[in-house]
């Protein structure tokens, strides 16, 4: 009888997997949206709301966006229904302090809401407290643990339905899902020690909650964290510095006591933990996609399919976004949708959570361009077509070269023969293209002078892909996808290298660790001056935003 009951199980498995793929959204993926108005209760003092960032309108423009685009029309927006957290699952990634603590002084505010010295705690322009805070966090945080567990239960589906031949096409993009939620999460960890806990506009760590809880009931053994807010996750990591079975990864800016002062480059985990924390601390401003597409192809893709995660979850942050002052980086929504495909080609399920951004009209223009990329809107840029269409500073080569020497002692991927042949034709490429763009902008400069001759004016885009091309057929066209910033596309003349940069974008892990040095610039990606070693219980300034 056990027997029977388990067949009968997997077939009404199959047939539910079956019927799911056929009635699936149209495009490439099946892509899910969570949002509920209940999160836009948690506001500031009415005078006060307009000047502080973390305001309901961040959601409400995104949105509304998103629908007059059509986008909403083709996720589904049904699916997953929104839900307060449980205090078991808040308790599976916060100390019971915490929850007592958000839970009382909520509860105090809402008998004195007009008691500014009250409602924040961290002083004028960091956290703040209303009448709903709890109620939001816990939604928050709800949302997104349905997402990852909706988007687990019909990858899952997905495979038995591939398994069973039914004779549907399984879809091309794996499943995804976008959290659209408030208030942010990531800065709020695991503190058990006296006074406030709640930190950067964050009540509780909603992705956090979601990796702990997919484990705990037995959907996912490995969980990969991708945090490209320009803030570090400080809470995130402490929660996982010690784990190995949840890794995280974190683009972020770093130094000159830019908040929270955590993220270090050689900041990579404890104990059991060692290796599954990684850090990418930008130390200048003004990055934009040819740096955070390069991290993604040199450093995070190839760790994160070493790592092999049965769930992606990402800390969707935008305010790296170019036009976001907060953040002081170039990002554009092309850019951050590029990150979203790269991420994609893990072929694993994926949800992604928002956490900053601050300029409404740029956040909401990057979001819908994130939606773009999980519909399959969004072609896929290479790693060879990234090497020979951008341009990297040569500060963000010198600390991803950092990066990659502190991480390849945790991971034999980078050290593999063809991971070096990426990383170097990588940089070879960006400096020929970045010394054309140099030579370019030159000549305008002067021109603009009167400096040089009028027929100078239009930049030798053909030639030189011409002269570079030579002997390998007709110029490379450049492609319609190119990064922002990048110029002409270079064609490739080494096959070797071409064979090994082809070897690892198929995610060769051959090789072992190099016993080379750190790469130039790691006193710059490293801990800045002063700031001393990161402790997980180290109360820092939380005057800040997401």
């Amino acid at each position: 009888a056990h027997s029977s009951r388990e067949s009968t199980g997997g077939w009404e498995a199959r047939a539910r997997a079956c019927k799911h793929v056929m009635a699936g959204p149209s495009g490439n993926g099946h892509v899910f949206v969570v949002y509920d108005e209940g999160m836009l209760a948690h506001a500031h003092m009415p005078m006060l709301q307009k000047k502080h960032p973390e305001k309901p309108s961040r959601l409400t423009t995104i949105h509304a966006l998103l629908g007059q685009l059509g986008l909403l029309q083709r996720c589904d927006c049904e699916a997953i229904k929104p839900r307060e957290a449980t205090d078991a699952e808040i308790l599976r990634a916060h100390s019971p302090e915490h929850l007592a603590e958000v839970r009382q002084i909520t509860a105090d505010v809402a008998r004195s809401p007009t008691n500014r010295e009250l409602r924040e705690p961290d002083g004028p322009g960091g956290i703040y407290y209303s009448p709903d805070s709890l109620h939001a966090g816990l939604l928050a945080a709800g949302c997104v643990i349905e997402m990852s567990e909706h988007v687990l239960r019909l990858h899952a589906e997905e495979q038995a339905a591939k398994d069973s031949g039914c004779g549907v096409a399984i879809q091309k993009l794996p499943v995804s899902a976008l959290a659209l939620v408030r208030p942010p999460g990531h800065h709020a960890g695991y503190d058990d020690t006296p006074g406030h806990r709640a930190e950067g506009f964050c009540f509780f760590n909603s992705v956090a909650c979601a990796a702990r809880t997919a484990i705990a009931r037995g959907l996912a053994q490995r969980v990969l964290i991708v945090d490209y807010d320009v803030h570090h996750g400080n809470g995130t990591e402490r929660i996982f510095y010690e784990a190995s079975d949840v890794m995280y990864m974190s683009i972020h800016r770093y130094g000159r006591n830019f908040y929270p002062e955590t993220g270090a480059l050689d900041d990579a985990g404890e104990g059991a933990g060692l290796g599954f924390t990684l850090n990418l601390p930008w130390t200048q401003t003004g990055y934009g996609d040819a740096e955070y597409i390069a991290a993604c192809h040199l450093l995070l893709l190839p760790v994160a399919k070493a790592f092999d995660p049965q769930l992606v979850l990402v800390s969707a942050g935008f305010d790296a976004a170019e036009g976001d002052v907060q953040g002081g980086m170039r990002v554009t929504p092309t850019g951050f949708a590029q990150m979203t495909r790269l991420l994609s080609t893990l072929n694993k399920p994926m949800g992604l959570a928002l956490e900053g951004g601050y300029n409404q009209g740029v956040t909401a223009n990057c979001v819908a361009e994130v939606t773009r990329a999980l519909l399959g809107d969004v072609p896929v840029l290479g790693a060879m077509e990234a090497a020979e269409s951008t341009a990297v500073s040569l500060q963000a080569e010198q600390q991803l070269r950092a990066a990659i020497a502190l991480q390849r002692t945790h991971w034999p991927v980078l050290g593999s023969d063809a991971h070096v042949a990426l990383v170097e034709h990588f940089f070879n490429a960006a400096r020929r293209q970045g010394s054309r763009t140099h030579r370019v902008g030159s000549l305008r400069v002067q021109q603009a002078h009167g400096l040089a001759p009028l027929k100078a004016t239009k930049p030798p885009a053909k030639p030189i892909a011409k002269h570079l091309a030579k002997g390998t057929g007709a110029a490379k066209p450049k492609p319609e996808h190119a990064i922002a910033g990048g110029g002409v596309t270079i064609a490739a003349t080494d096959a070797a290298v071409a064979d090994a940069m082809q070897s690892a974008e198929m995610g060769s892990s051959s090789g072992t660790p190099l016993a080379g040095e750190r790469g130039n610039g790691a006193s710059d990606a490293g801990r800045g001056a002063g700031s001393g070693a990161y402790s997980p219980n180290e109360k820092r300034q939380r005057v800040c935003s997401s």
